[in-house]
Order: C-alpha cells, then structure tokens, then sequence
C-alpha cells in the first residue's frame, strides 16, 4: 500500500468480497481444490502441479496454469509461451510483464507476478511505480490486491466531494469517479488521449480506438482476461485456452499430445530419440524413437551356399529358401564339380577314366576315378624308364649313397655362385685327373669366392682336396658350411684332404681365398679338387637292390634272380641275386681252386685241408677285435664277395686302429684273405702281423689283392694295423679286408687215382684221371 490510513468500511467489504470471490473459484483453500495442489500429481480441477505453491513460476499456487505459460507432465515443466525469457525480478521488462522493479513483493505497485498494480503507473526498467490517480479508490487487481484510498480531511480534495463512490471498470476494478462525476456515477467518459495508439503515462493500453469489448476499453484500461502489449496495443485473451482440452488422443509410443497455450490446439510433440518402443515388426532389432517415429534395425540372416534367407515379419523368424538350382558351389576340379540340388551343394563327378592332368607317361596314365585324378600305374614297379625305375606309376631316379666332382669334365657344379674375383677351372695343378678349381687374381683387401649348394638325404659328411700357395699369416684359404668358417689355411701347403660331418638337409659349401691389405707371396693362390658329398642312402641298397626315395620313404627295386653279383670268379661258389640279395652258390666239389686247392663244400681247400672262413655277411664280426684311435666296422658297397667287407673306416694323421682274431690249428695250414687301399701310398699302410710280427703292408690305391701266409701248428694271433703318418691323405683314406680263410693241411692220406681234400669234417676224394685211373 502507498498511503498508511485506517482500512475505510467500503475498502474492507471490498476485501471480505474478493475474499468470498477467491474461495468461490477454489483458491482460498490449500490444493485448490484437489486437496493436493503442490505434491506433483494433476487432480481435477488442477490444471498443473509443479510440486509447490508458489506463483511466477508458470503454475501458481492454487495449480492453475498462469497466464503467459504452458505447462507439460507430472510434476508440470512450464515454460513461457514462445520460448520467451521473461523472468520476474530481474528488473527487465519483457512480456507479458507490464512491469519489473527488480523484486517480487507486491504493494509496490508492481505485483510478484510483474503486473502493475491498480491505482499506480510504472516506467521503465527496472520500473518506477508512482500512483495514477490523486483520488480515492479502490483497484481490486484481479480479485486479489485489496486497496484502500482516503482523501485528505474525510473528502476528495479534487472534486470536493464527500463521501464515497465506486466505479466498476470493465476489468473488475472499483475505481473512484474522476473530477466531473456527480453522486458516485459510474465513470464512462472516455479519458484524454485514449484512442490515439500512445500509451500515456495514466493509460495502460491504447489500440487507436475507444471501443470495447476489443482487450482495451474506452479509457485505455486493459479489459479483464486480456494482456495488451506494444504501441498500438496489441491484445490477446490471457486466460487459459487449454482449459478442459484433452489431448490423449495423439499419445503414441514416441509423441506426446500436448495442447498449444496460445492457441488451445492438440499438437503431437515427439519424445526424445533415446526412448525405446517396438514398431510391431518382428524383423527389425533395437527398435528406438527417432523424431516421433518408432523404427529398428534390419535382422540379418544368414544361410548356406546353396540357400537364401529372408525375415518373415509376421514370425520375426528367419526362413530359408533353396537357391537356384545347378548353380555352382563349392570346389570344382578337374573331375567334377560342386552344384546346388535342392538346397544343398552336391558333389557331381565326371566319367571315370577320362584322362586328366599329365595324361599318359612311361609308368602310368592320370584318369579320372571316383572324382579324383588318380595316378594308375601301367608298368609294374621297377620297369626302366628314362628317369630311372618305375615305382607306382611314376618314373623315379634311384638315390646314390655319393655326389663327387673332380671338375674334369671342364665344369664347375651346378648351382653355384661366384664371389667377388671369383673361381675359375684350371690345368696347372690337380689332386687327380687334368683339371682343378683356382681362386681367380685377387686384389689386395679383397677375396675370390665360389658358393656351391648340397643336399644330403641322410647325415653324412663333405671331403675336399685342397692345395694353398700365400702370405703365410695373411692370406687364406677359408672353407665355409652354411656361412660358419670349418677351416682356413695360408702358406705353402700341398694336396691336403678335408673332412667335415654334416647333416641330412640342404646345405652351401663355400671357399673363399682372402687377402689383406698387402705383400703378395707364392702364387697368391688356392686350389680345389675332388669333392666328395657323403649322405647314405637311407634303405641301403647293394649289389642286387637298387634304392629309390619315394615321398619320404624309400622303395627297393631288386635286380632280378639270377643276375650275377660275383666279383671272384675264381672262387668256390657262384654268387647270384636272389630276392635282392647276393647269394653264394657254392660250384660242384673237387672244382680247382686257389694255388693247386680243391673246392669243397663251396670253400677252396688244399688237399686234404679243412677251411674255416669269415666273409662278415652276417653284417658282423663275431670272432675278431678291434681298437686303437679308431675302430673297425663291416660296411657295403666295398664287398670283395657278397654284400659286406670290414674297413678301418676315417682316420686322423698319427692315429693308428687294429684288427685282431686268434687261431688253433691241430695241423700245419695258411691264413688266407683279400685286402684293398685307398690311401697316401708312401707313408699311410695296412700291414698284418701274426704273433706280432709283420708279414707285409700295403697302401695306395689299390683293388682287390689276395695274399695268403703260412700258420705252424698250435695257437697264433692275427692281427691288421692301419697306421697314418704326420701329415697328407690321399684317395679314400681308408683299407678294406674280406674274406678271411684259416686252412689246415695234410688231414686225408694220399691215393693213386684220387686226390683227397678236407672238407671240414671228413676226406672227400676227388677223382684223377689220366697215368692209369679211369
């Protein structure tokens, strides 16, 4: 209130009234009505519920939506019409406010809702509000600002007049009559100025005209349930046109019906995309709102090769269907094809017998079976080919326990790659044969290489020859396996044989000749010969069997029966394949043999001796000894008869190995045997001893030699010794002995038309003829 006097009778029964009228309309009572206005939850007659009962903030106190508002859900979210920003209390005028003084008591002349009180004028922003009217009156500001006016001395100090009076303007406000009334008469004179589209500063509204009924009436005072904004005014109802508007109807699953506060309109307001819903078809997945709209992902189906798949949206299964039949699936080959057939990918073949892949060969022909291109064989195992043997209808080439190359072909192996200076064939000094391989003229810091790849089917070992002539110390010649140096050696050396053990696999030997950075001596050269790569074959082989390695494994291929594997023909017995197998047969007794022997029981005997031999065929060596550096051991492939021998194997320079048995003989005989050597011909021997005294040695390279030595009569030791001296090798470096005779003599009387021989249990007379005998 602006003036502190006592509340006049006609001020209070105004109040007690607006106070009556207040109740009446249910906001004199808490809830407004509903008995729970303010706990969140819409209950008629409520229009809103924003979980309290304070007014200004677009739901009022007695849970009506205020003017200027909408109001949405439970609680209420009430914005301003428009989306505009108003705020009342921030001292800025903005409409629907008609005044903000920077606060929200009322009596000021600016209510907490930002509405100019009656009876006052308000300007600017923030607003100043002063009274309008100098007369008496009372402005009941929408049936709830009660006010009271007494003029000075009990009367209107204006118009002189006594007592009271009341106007009843069209908004429900009781006015006092201006100067000019008469006896309280209802004030309808049209104010100075109204109509003019300016509001002045007693005027609360001017549309140009002084007509009613239009939100501002004829002396500019804004009309109940209207809010007049701008110059001219423009006015629109400010009561709330949603009242008793359902919009349910337009609830769906992803909008909202919502009535527009402005125009009491229905409109479907879309939730937020994040909301979840169904849209009814069962081949989407993760169905989500998406502006107002219920939608989902396809379902992905998958099928076989020879089918289709497709959503059934009534079922949300997915069905298959077969595809388009004969079309192709699967491998295909060259003896058949993969088709669909009712759904499924079927394998169809072609005839067999059709000719496929490498067709026809010299073993077997490529057919079509069951499908497949199938090898069948058309020669049987071991038929010769122009690669080698046929072996399950493939022609193979048979494996070799050795690879030697002594360059005397005028070629360097195959494969091979040069370094550096390089490596070149010459004739100016070789191990054996014309030809060796030379390191070509090397600068100095530089060297001359030759890379030469292998491959062994089984562990074994590489050999070379080797000649230097170089700055001793500085320049050398090295000698590589798989890049790791094996070897390296400078001066003046001569033909010296290497060794070195290597695995089954592919490997690269390499020599390299390298020089420093200076001096050059001798003929700044090394030299190579006969190399030798040793990787045994893995299934043996021999005189009557020739190996094959097929696949991994190997396959024999036997010579056939009968086919002669005797290196002795001198001997007592005819040795034949048999099965792949060198089998002695012995030749008919009393055959001569040896030096005036006799044969017997397949052994040359001489008259009336009894033999005793080891041929070391059972792959043993049962009776004899060995020991030293190195130890003897029966080997094939160096066979004087039948498939084994004995050899002292691979020696080191100064080693030495033996070889020893003992024998008893009743009677005077001889010890007979066959020997062979490979070695260095001056200085690296086999000699044999009885009873530790040597009968004779034998060393370079030789073929099979028979000797024989006598034995007295009692018990002797035999033994062989392969000694080598400090330094060089030569050829194979190792000797051989086989079969190994003790002979006994004089067992069988003589005869006059027979000569009897022993032949190890009793005489057997051989017939003489001629002198007298049949």
């Amino acid at each position: 209130m602006t003036r502190n006097t006592p509340l006049r009778v006609l001020g209070l029964a105004a109040a007690v009234a607006a106070a009556a009228t207040g109740l009446a309309a249910g906001c004199g009572t808490p809830g407004g009505g509903g008995g729970g206005c303010g706990d969140g939850e819409i209950v008629a007659p409520e229009r809103c519920d924003d979980g309290n009962r304070e007014d200004g903030d677009g739901c009022s106190s007695a849970c009506t939506v205020e003017s200027g508002y909408s109001c949405v859900r439970e609680p209420s979210r009430c914005s301003r019409d428009g989306g505009g920003a108003a705020t009342c209390g921030d001292g800025v005028v903005t409409a629907p406010e008609t005044c903000d003084d920077g606060g929200r008591s009322g009596g000021d002349g600016c209510s907490r809702t930002c509405a100019t009180e009656a009876g006052y004028v308000c300007v600017g922003a923030p607003s100043v509000c002063t009274p309008g009217r100098p007369d008496a009156g009372v402005d009941a500001d929408a049936g709830t600002d009660v006010e009271s006016d007494t003029p000075i001395g009990g009367e209107d100090a204006a118009d002189g007049e006594t007592g009271e009076g009341s106007d009843a303007d069209a908004g429900g406000d009781a006015v006092t009559p201006d100067a000019g009334d008469v006896g309280g008469d209802s004030d309808t004179t049209t104010a100075p100025g109204c109509g003019d589209g300016v509001v002045g500063a007693t005027e609360r509204c001017d549309d140009g005209n002084t007509s009613a009924g239009d939100g501002c009436d004829g002396r500019c005072r804004v009309e109940v349930g209207f809010i007049c904004e701008g110059e001219p005014s423009v006015c629109r109802r400010g009561g709330d046109p949603c009242v008793g508007v359902d919009c349910s109807g337009l609830d769906a699953q992803c909008v909202v019906g919502r009535c527009n506060s402005t125009t009491g309109a229905c409109e479907a307001v879309p939730l937020d995309d994040r909301s979840a819903c169904d849209d009814g078809n069962g081949c989407t997945v993760s169905d989500g709102c998406s502006a107002g709209v219920c939608t989902g992902s396809p379902r992905e189906c998958t099928a076989g090769p020879c089918q289709t798949a497709a959503c059934d949206a009534a079922t949300g299964e997915c069905v298959a269907s077969p595809a388009r039949e004969g079309e192709t699936c699967g491998d295909s080959g060259e003896c058949g094809s993969s088709v669909c057939r009712a759904g499924a990918c079927v394998s169809e073949t072609d005839t067999d017998g059709r000719p496929c892949g490498a067709g026809t060969g010299e073993c077997g022909a490529w057919a079509c079976a069951a499908g497949t291109c199938t090898l069948t064989p058309t020669a049987a195992d071991c038929a010769a080919c122009s690669g080698g043997l046929c072996n399950a209808g493939a022609c193979v080439a048979p494996i070799g326990t050795r690879d030697t190359w002594t360059f005397d072909d005028g070629a360097l192996p195959p494969g091979l790659t040069l370094g550096g200076a390089g490596w070149t064939l010459v004739t100016d000094s070789a191990h054996s044969g014309p030809t060796s391989a030379r390191s070509a003229p090397t600068g100095h810091s530089s060297e001359a290489s030759v890379s030469i790849p292998f491959t062994l089917v089984t562990a074994g070992a590489v050999t070379f020859w080797y000649h230097v002539d170089s700055e001793s110390g500085y320049d050398f010649l090295r000698a590589r396996i798989d890049g790791s140096e094996v070897g390296r050696w400078s001066g003046s050396v001569g033909w010296t044989q290497a060794r070195y053990s290597v695995g089954a696999g592919s490997h690269t030997l390499q020599f390299a000749y390298t020089k420093d950075a200076n001096t050059v001596s001798g003929a700044d050269a090394a030299w190579v010969d006969d190399l030798v790569f040793e990787g045994a074959a893995p299934c043996g082989g021999g005189a009557c069997a020739v190996p094959l390695w097929v696949g991994g494994s190997c396959a024999m291929c036997n010579l056939a029966d009968g086919t002669s594997c005797d290196t002795n023909p001198a001997d007592c017995s005819a040795n034949a394949c048999s099965a792949g197998a060198c089998v002695a047969t012995p030749v008919a007794d009393c055959t001569a043999c040896g030096t005036g022997g006799l044969c017997t029981g397949g052994a040359c005997a001489p008259n009336g001796a009894s033999t005793t031999t080891e041929g070391f065929e059972s792959g043993g060596a049962p009776d004899f000894r060995t020991g030293g550096d190195d130890v003897w051991g029966t080997t094939t492939g160096r066979a004087h008869t039948g498939r084994y021998s004995i050899t002292a194997g691979y020696m080191y320079d100064y080693d030495m190995t033996w070889l020893r048995t003992s024998r008893t003989l009743a009677v005077d005989g001889t010890v007979e045997f066959w020997l062979r050597t490979s070695t260095e011909a001056c200085c690296d021997r086999l000699t044999f001893f009885i009873d530790g005294a040597a009968q004779g040695d034998w060393g370079g390279n030789t073929g099979w030699t028979f000797v024989s030595f006598p034995l007295a009569a009692g018990s002797h030791t035999l033994q062989w010794e392969y000694e080598k001296d400090f330094s060089f090798s030569s050829g194979d470096d190792q000797v051989w002995v086989d079969d190994v005779a003790i002979r006994e003599i004089d067992r069988c009387p003589d005869a006059t038309c027979s000569t009897e021989v022993w032949d190890g249990g009793a005489c057997l007379a051989c017939p003489v003829s001629g002198d007298g005998c049949p």
